[in-house]
């Protein structure tokens, strides 16, 4: 399977990227360390992209002046309302002040031009923007157009179920849509559009780290574990990861199993067709 994972489209979420680290340091070791992948197999049967800090200027502007609150990039652009399904919705605001701020247009910034740009060089069968702030793990669609009408992606069953069995394997995530388990609109999304526009068969929004907004929390806090618990946070995130390499595998798997099926079975219609008009012919 070809698979692309996205991380740090919001300068505050520092977990999504440490737990690549994570991954990448546990697929190139040689040792015993990390027992939850199979790192040969992975390489050998997966092209994986990564596209490892989305936001880039926007994270330096955070460790530069400490405001761990600051979602967007440097000119306070959220990457995540700037992609080119339902654009401009009330899942977003025209305000340049305001956190979901979308831009000037659609792709309008440089790190979500790049990065359709790539998406449109390869043929993927799955896409996973990871987050933090609660552990869910979303399908599409999260706009407002959605929201309201109820409108389903192409293979909609097939992506809950897929969600479920990866959440099943982390202790305390929830899945589903994302319109049901968020109850609020969020529109220009890159999952969305990688699903909507883009046609990715599987196409994921992760919220790894956090139990949600409560009293006295500080930003950092709502997305971030402490220094101290960074360690075992990334790795009891493993297992998402390990996951999310199953079930890809398996509805690849799957995936070709039915297209052979239908080879066979056109191949089989074709020669019982020839069959009788042969025979119409010897009469």
């Amino acid at each position: 399977p070809q698979i692309l994972f996205s991380f740090g489209e919001h300068a505050r979420e520092f977990i999504p990227v440490e737990s690549l680290l994570d991954l990448l340091g546990c697929l190139l070791s040689t040792g015993e360390a990390c027992a939850e992948f199979d790192s040969q197999h992975i390489l050998s049967h997966f092209d994986l992209y990564v596209s490892p800090m989305l936001n880039p200027d926007g994270r330096a502007l955070v460790e530069g002046t400490l405001n761990y609150c600051w979602r967007g990039t440097s000119n306070g652009v959220d990457l995540n309302r700037n992609f080119p399904w339902e654009y401009g919705g009330e899942g977003s605001s025209g305000d340049p002040k305001d956190e979901e701020y979308r831009g000037t247009g659609p792709l309008s910034e440089p790190e979500s031009q790049g990065l359709v740009a790539f998406v449109q060089s390869v043929a993927l069968d799955g896409f996973v923007s990871f987050h933090s702030g609660i552990r869910h793990i979303y399908i599409p669609f999260a706009d407002g157009v959605s929201l309201r009408s109820g409108r389903a992606p192409t293979g909609e069953q097939d992506m809950l179920q897929l969600a479920k069995r990866v959440a099943a394997n982390v202790p305390g995530f929830a899945s589903g849509r994302a319109r049901d388990l968020n109850g609020y609109a969020a529109d220009g999304t890159v999952f969305d559009y990688m699903c909507g526009v883009q046609k990715v068969g599987v196409s994921l929004a992760i919220e790894m780290w956090g139990d949600g907004d409560g009293p006295g929390k500080q930003c950092f806090d709502l997305f971030n574990p402490r220094s101290e618990q960074l360690k075992e946070a990334v790795v009891r995130l493993r297992p998402l990861y390990s996951a999310l390499f199953d079930q890809f595998e398996r509805r690849k798997d799957q995936t070709k199993h039915l297209r052979r099926l239908f080879f066979y079975a056109a191949g089989g219609a074709i020669a019982l067709w020839l069959y009788f008009r042969l025979r119409r012919r010897r009469r």
